[in-house]
């Protein structure tokens, strides 16, 4: 279980901003909602401006959201987000999260706290629901200096297989089918609304057009719509 002690709460606001990039308040966006981007494994905010650029372009506020995902365990990052959630955004009217890879598995872990009153829905790009055989492969050699590994591997009892189902709220799952790190049968979800596979490769899913087209109507409109 991640708790969120009041006690620091004041500490935990000045931690999550500075792992956070400012949220555009732009006079000419056409929308009062908000969607919060978090990267993978291995990444950083970097790696998802591009994405989230285009997210943008449409007409979005998009917030950054980066963890040091390298270090610590997955629900050290669940926890740092969800209270960056509860402390930054509790003021937006409504906010949507897309997720990819590891950074999925911190968000659903963060969700599995209690429901958010402002969320919307939710997409997890490439997201490792079930685990990776990479995963437990290396988690015999880096396992004790990147706790997040073990964290998603494939064996019953690692963290990721641990977790319980969204709890209402509204998933959609994009997967791609060339990917090496997470098979497309692990990134399904019970509770999924929607669910497409791409040709595509785990991290190019951030470059393409047409996932960031299934991304949005998704958003919109709780399913995926195909070109």
């Amino acid at each position: 279980m991640i708790t969120v002690d009041p006690r620091r709460r004041q500490d935990s606001r000045l931690s999550v901003f500075v792992i956070a990039e400012p949220l555009p308040q732009s006079p000419t966006c056409a929308r009062d909602e908000v969607i919060v981007a978090v990267h993978g494994f291995a990444g950083k905010r970097l790696w998802m401006r591009p994405f989230c650029a285009r997210l943008r372009s449409r007409g979005w506020r998009v917030a950054n959201w980066g963890y040091s995902s390298l270090r610590g365990t997955i629900a050290e990052h669940a926890r740092k987000f969800r209270q960056y959630v509860a402390f930054s955004l509790s003021g937006e009217r409504r906010i949507h999260i897309v997720a990819h890879s590891m950074g999925a598995i911190a968000v659903r872990a963060a969700l599995a706290v209690g429901p958010v009153a402002n969320l919307g829905r939710v997409v997890l790009l490439a997201p490792p629901n079930h685990g990776t055989p990479v995963a437990r492969a290396a988690e015999r050699i880096l396992g004790g200096v990147c706790g997040g590994i073990a964290d998603l591997s494939d064996r019953p009892d690692s963290f990721v297989n641990r977790l319980p189902a969204f709890s209402s709220v509204d998933v959609g799952i994009l997967a791609a089918k060339y990917d090496v790190l997470v098979p497309v049968a692990s990134t399904h979800l019970h509770d999924e609304q929607g669910h497409v596979v791409l040709r595509a490769s785990h991290n190019s899913l951030l470059f393409s057009r047409t996932a960031i087209n299934l991304v949005l109507a998704f958003l919109e409109t709780g399913r995926f719509e195909r070109e």
